[in-house]
């Protein structure tokens, strides 16, 4: 599985300041996830499309329980870093 998420030239970290509010950046900072709705965006996608922001943490540990191999890779001038998994194969073997 491959993913994409927000990095942190998106704004989850306090370096950036785009997570504006303290309880933000803490609740960011102590659980690893922080997500937040925004009117600006009805009527443009669907009603649960939002913004998420993960620590690197909280996503490889996720990937952890159903993948056996997981990497992370931060982008440099990335709005958005790579994350994957990987399960070992359970397929009949090739002869």
């Amino acid at each position: 599985m491959a993913l994409s998420v927000n990095g942190k030239a998106c704004g989850w970290n306090t370096e950036n300041n785009k997570v504006k509010s303290s309880e933000d950046r803490l609740a960011l900072e102590s659980s690893g996830i922080l997500h937040k709705t925004s009117r600006k965006l009805r009527g443009f996608v669907p009603q649960w499309y939002h913004t998420t922001w993960h620590s690197r943490a909280y996503i490889t540990a996720r990937l952890s329980k159903r993948f056996d191999r997981v990497s992370y890779v931060e982008i440099q001038d990335g709005l958005q870093d790579c994350a994957a998994g990987r399960k070992p194969y359970e397929g009949p073997a090739f002869s």
